[in-house]
């Protein structure tokens, strides 16, 4: 997030990552993980970027369109029983979509991520998009789960409920919420 100008606070619940795309080791990778580790970053450098980058994108559709859907952080939304369902679900369409472009993440990957969010993270804990969706930003929404949507439909993936959370944040793309 950015606090004020020049000044970023990193939120994040796990060390950073780097790779190259295509999987391969090269000194360049090596050397921002070596100046960063001497910064005192916690960082690695991986050769499953592809999986890893869906990993993140699933987890941020899903997590995000339940957290905003349910105008709720994470902990309510996980205590509801119906609210923690619909992220289990939106994180399973997740990795259909993932699946049917050929990315291979596997099934069991919505129950570790509930895991990981219910011991990781604090209850209090908003995705970017929630965040700027109170704020009256523009949301990211075409990115996300617009996104998700438009490759679930090229790949023969059904995305009944990541729909329904691009439909409910499409009138606020530009903003606006903050204003209501």
């Amino acid at each position: 997030m950015i606090e004020k100008p020049g000044v970023i606070f990193v939120r994040s619940a796990s060390m950073t990552s780097f790779g190259e795309i295509d999987g391969s080791l090269t000194p360049r990778i090596d050397q921002l993980v070596g100046s960063l580790e001497h910064a005192g970053v916690e960082v690695e450098s991986r050769t499953d970027m592809q999986s890893f980058l869906w990993d993140k994108f699933v987890a941020i559709c899903g997590v995000g369109g339940a957290e905003l859907l349910a105008r709720q952080p994470l902990g309510p939304a996980l205590d509801t029983p119906e609210t923690k369902d619909l992220m289990i679900r939106l994180l399973q369409e997740g990795v259909a979509v993932a699946q049917g472009v050929g990315i291979d993440l596997p099934p069991e990957l919505p129950a570790k991520l509930i895991e990981f969010l219910s011991n990781r993270l604090p209850p209090t804990h908003r995705t970017s998009m929630f965040e700027d969706l109170l704020e009256g930003k523009r949301l990211e929404v075409e990115a996300l789960n617009g996104t998700l949507v438009r490759l679930g439909r090229e790949h023969g993936v059904e995305t009944p409920l990541h729909f329904a959370v691009y439909a409910a944040l499409k009138p606020y793309v530009n903003g606006g919420l903050a204003s209501l």
